[in-house]
């Protein structure tokens, strides 16, 4: 905080009665909280969202090893999947060695 900002806050708690210290306290606990459980819903949220995100992608992984498996062309699994052609070549490259 800077030294012109506390200045201005020791002033405002210099004039208000204790009472209304202890309910802006309690108002800043509160807003401080709500901000929190909010910051944690996000993070849950974003954590879900990345995790289908990563068992969409293991998904389409494991198609195109079954397609390749079945000896079916890299470019055709490259264009079914919309796996990167060096992705699929790579898995290509896995399984026959």
């Amino acid at each position: 905080m800077t030294k012109p900002m506390q200045e201005a806050l020791e002033m405002i708690l210099e004039k208000a009665s204790s009472i209304e210290v202890k309910e802006m306290v309690s108002n800043l606990a509160m807003t401080l909280e709500k901000e929190v459980l909010e910051a944690q819903h996000r993070g849950r949220e974003e954590g879900k969202k990345e995790g289908r995100k990563e068992g969409k992608k293991e998904g389409k992984k494991e198609v195109a090893k079954s397609m390749l498996i079945n000896d079916m062309d890299v470019e055709l699994v490259t264009k079914l999947t919309g796996l990167p052609r060096e992705f699929v070549k790579k898995i290509k490259t896995d399984i026959t060695h």
